[in-house]
């Protein structure tokens, strides 16, 4: 995702290539968003992910900690959390979410 944004392209996480192996970081997440109740909660991460993605700062943090990486080689969790942006409190929520509307899984 973030090489196609340092690209200027587009992503989609459904047509992206080594994403469907069912230990990849999307699987699990689209595995883990059918447990929420509302649909198309992974689409509104992806939305939400992509759009702060292209915030400077953010995409300044994604840059510095591939630069440590890098450096490095390999990080643990906790420092790689030192890089991360604080949690957005105000994390904007879906649309479906918002309207109340409780349809689930079926």
């Amino acid at each position: 995702m973030a090489e196609s944004y340092r690209e200027h392209g587009e992503f989609n996480v459904r047509d992206a290539d080594g994403w469907t192996c069912p230990e990849s970081d999307v699987e699990v997440a689209m595995a883990l968003a059918q447990l929420l109740p509302y649909r198309s909660e992974f689409e509104h991460a992806c939305e939400v992910t992509s759009e702060s993605l292209r915030r400077p700062e953010i995409w300044t943090r994604v840059v510095v900690l591939a630069d440590e990486l890098e450096r490095t080689g390999n990080m643990c969790l906790d420092s790689v959390a030192e890089f991360l942006p604080r949690p957005k409190l105000e994390w904007p929520p879906s649309v479906v979410a918002r309207r109340g509307d409780h349809r689930q899984w079926g």
